[in-house]
């Protein structure tokens, strides 16, 4: 459907296998421009099977993954594929399990893309090291 632009499935209890198909599907989609997945349950594989599908998708703009359960593992899949899209410009990770390797991953990829402007990474599991 070429009119729906925005898509909420904040707190549907989804994990890592309901969300593969969802990845499918941005992989071919040119409408949605806004994707709501908040507190849920995507862990690694939701999220990498999630960034597969941010290589090639050109409308989203705005992901919201907060309150999830992504690990560095994830956010290392999500920071290659911000790496090559141009039209993401919000991505928000708040309240997961981000730590330091997740938040070097990111850092690298911002050196590489243009388009992010807001990055949230509030409640996370960063210490010092990834600070640096």
């Amino acid at each position: 459907n070429k009119n729906i632009s925005e898509v909420d499935l904040s707190s549907n209890g989804f994990g890592d296998e309901e969300i593969k198909p969802l990845g499918n599907l941005l992989k071919i989609n040119d409408s949605i421009t806004v994707i709501n997945l908040h507190a849920n349950s995507i862990g690694s594989e939701g999220t990498k099977a999630l960034a597969e599908a941010l290589k090639l998708n050109k409308s989203l703009t705005q992901v919201d993954l907060s309150h999830n359960k992504i690990d560095d593992e994830g956010v290392k899949a999500l920071a290659e594929s911000l790496s090559v899209n141009t039209s993401l410009t919000s991505v928000d990770l708040a309240m997961n399990w981000v730590g330091d390797q997740g938040l070097e991953a990111l850092a690298e990829s911002l050196k590489v893309t243009r388009t992010i402007s807001k990055l949230d990474l509030s409640g996370n599991a960063i210490g010092d090291q990834g600070v640096k």
